[in-house]
């Protein structure tokens, strides 16, 4: 429609590995939301309790008795190592792909297994120009 100039792609949903952004941005994604991993870097355990005012470990609460088990000054080096080490990741991998910007990713630079004897291109699974 012609729009993709004017408007943004932001792409989530359990992205959390550097091949996972990496997927996303050559598929065309602007963005990528990893929200969950940066959940668990912080020391969520997935209890489902966010809307509830409980979380155990303290992350999804105004309990001041369950915000104690929460220590910014440490889960804060947990949350930046893994920020660290995931961008770290995508540049390497960009890197043996031989792409020096997210920019340069494109759809037939992923492969993707469809069986046990065939392979084929995220360009040629979509059958569409993305760009």
């Amino acid at each position: 429609n012609g729009l993709r100039d004017e408007i943004k792609i932001i792409a989530s949903g359990k992205a959390s590995t550097s091949f996972d952004i990496i997927k996303l941005i050559s598929i065309g994604a602007d963005v990528v939301n990893a929200a969950r991993a940066f959940m668990l870097s912080l020391g969520c355990i997935q209890a489902r309790e966010c809307n509830k005012n409980t979380c155990p470990v303290g992350i999804a609460t105004q309990n001041k008795q369950l915000v104690k088990g929460l220590n910014p000054n440490e889960k804060k080096v947990r949350v930046y190592n893994y920020h660290f080490a995931v961008i770290h990741e995508v540049k390497e991998v960009m890197a043996a792909m031989g792409v020096d910007s997210t920019t340069k990713l494109k759809p037939e630079y992923i492969n993707v297994r469809l069986d046990k004897s065939s392979i084929t291109t995220y360009k040629d699974l979509f059958k569409t120009n993305l760009y």
